[in-house]
């Protein structure tokens, strides 16, 4: 897995497979999902990742991210 944070948009993009995706989902509010042509996740993309991650983890290079996910938008809810 890499992770990427680009200062300037405050998104944190976190890749567990390279690659060009096929389909890009909303999972909640300001969560992005990457997926390829078989349907699994290739990797998230994360904005206003300031929000939920402290910077000193981002000069570690270890992102410790927390999230709370609003229900109405929970997996179930999401179709792809």
């Amino acid at each position: 897995m890499k992770f990427e944070y680009f200062t300037d948009t405050d998104t944190l993009v976190l890749e567990f497979v390279g690659g060009k995706a096929s389909e890009t989902v909303d999972v909640t509010a300001g969560v992005l999902a990457h997926i390829d042509t078989d349907g699994s996740i290739m990797g998230f993309e994360i904005d206003r990742a300031s929000n939920h991650l402290r910077s000193t983890d981002l000069a570690n290079g270890i992102p410790t991210i927390t999230w709370t996910v609003d229900p109405a938008s929970s997996p179930e809810s999401i179709t792809t």
